[in-house]
């Protein structure tokens, strides 16, 4: 049976039943309770490692592959993004459904971003227009993170990369899972209702 969930009434009622005077307004209590929660949910999740929380049966694309075996991989999993991995499963790049949207733009179409750009900087925007295996589209160095690695670490680089996902590999660079925001989103809330 978990603890129940201590409300801010609670508080307010709990320093009315205490005798004498307490040095601390009852805001001050508040915010440091709360700050002791974070805490104590940082600790937990400091110790937890991504390869407790991860997806071992990581669905991928072997490098060579053509690109519509990636996107049909992503329309039947319903799923973002997948790895590209070579023949001894080691990650060598991403490709996600913005990849595969890529292969379909108009190679004679320039949107206003790609104008100003060239206007401003002289740079012609770099179209993927070659489509014919998955290295055509992947991204590539791909981002990755180490098995051994911990949750809150994990978390920080889905935020500061801005993805959605990141697979996991030993230390010899191979596949070993994957792990998405939802995954750590998860987890979270497990720990909060424990």
């Amino acid at each position: 049976m978990t603890d129940p969930e201590i409300l801010d009434e609670d508080f307010s009622a709990a320093l009315k039943e205490m005798s004498g005077f307490v040095d601390i307004t009852e805001k001050d209590l508040l915010e440091l309770y709360r700050l002791a929660l974070k805490h104590a949910s940082n600790r937990r999740t400091t110790h937890l490692l991504v390869e407790q929380v991860m997806t071992r049966n990581v669905i991928s694309v072997k490098l060579g592959a053509h690109p519509h075996d990636a996107e049909a991989l992503l329309f039947e999993h319903r799923i973002s993004g997948l790895p590209v991995v070579d023949e001894g499963n080691r990650v060598v790049g991403v490709v996600s459904e913005q990849d595969i949207l890529h292969c379909l733009e108009d190679c004679d179409f320039m949107s206003f971003t790609d104008r100003v750009r060239h206007f401003l900087y002289r740079k012609e925007y770099k179209r993927k227009t070659q489509c014919e295996k998955v290295e055509d589209l992947m991204t590539t160095p791909p981002i990755t993170v180490q098995k051994g690695m911990s949750v809150n670490r994990v978390a920080t680089i889905l935020v500061e990369k801005k993805i959605n996902r990141v697979p996991v590999v030993d230390d010899e660079g191979r596949l070993v899972g994957i792990v998405s925001r939802a995954d750590l989103i998860k987890v979270l809330h497990e720990l909060h209702h424990k």
